[in-house]
């Protein structure tokens, strides 16, 4: 809940600050909402995350690695939202986001399930390349979808639900509770 009223009351007093700076989202080309749009969305979730993960009995190196790979995401939107940042520029911190949830957390995808009977099983090298370029994906996906009003927000829900069902299947606490501070936030 703290997570939720803290990114609402960001999302509040953020928005003059918006359009002072000018983090303006205008109709046009193919960009059909009506009006101006403040883009301080994504800096009022990390907010709330911040402080809800602060609520929660994580260790110090798994919510700050958490905390900074989200930072980085956030800080590179807000810049391209404003200046309009190359596609490489906006790539290479993607990737740093997600080598330092690898590095930093030990997030690491280690098979790919058994499509064809057998299962997958990665390691090394492979392990890194997939988790680097599954996370790379997914972040680049809810951008695509961002462009619907409620879209990327409904779709991450179902896919933070799920992975709180799956975590408290699993006995899984804390990804159970991240899970829930972050749907707290999309909220």
């Amino acid at each position: 809940m703290a997570s939720f009223c803290l990114c609402l009351l960001a999302m509040v007093a953020l928005r003059p600050l918006a359009f002072a700076i000018n983090l303006i989202d205008r109709p046009g080309g193919r960009k059909l909402h009506k009006g101006e749009v403040p883009v301080v969305g994504g800096l009022g979730m990390l907010l709330g995350i911040i402080l809800g993960t602060g609520l929660l009995p994580l260790t110090d190196w798994t919510a700050g690695t958490l905390l900074a790979a989200c930072s980085m995401l956030v800080t590179v939107g807000l810049i391209d939202d404003r200046f309009d940042l190359s596609p490489w520029t906006r790539l290479s911190v993607q990737i740093a986001a997600s080598l330092t949830l690898i590095f930093g957390a030990g997030s690491l995808v280690k098979t790919l399930g058994a499509p064809f009977g057998e299962p997958i099983l990665l390691g090394g090298f492979a392990s890194f390349g997939a988790t680097a370029v599954a996370m790379v994906a997914a972040v680049n996906a809810f951008n695509m979808l961002d462009g619907m009003d409620g879209l990327a927000g409904a779709l991450a829900m179902v896919a933070l639900a799920a992975l709180a069902v799956l975590a408290g299947q699993a006995g899984q606490t804390v990804a159970l509770s991240v899970s829930v501070v972050i749907m707290a936030a999309v909220v």
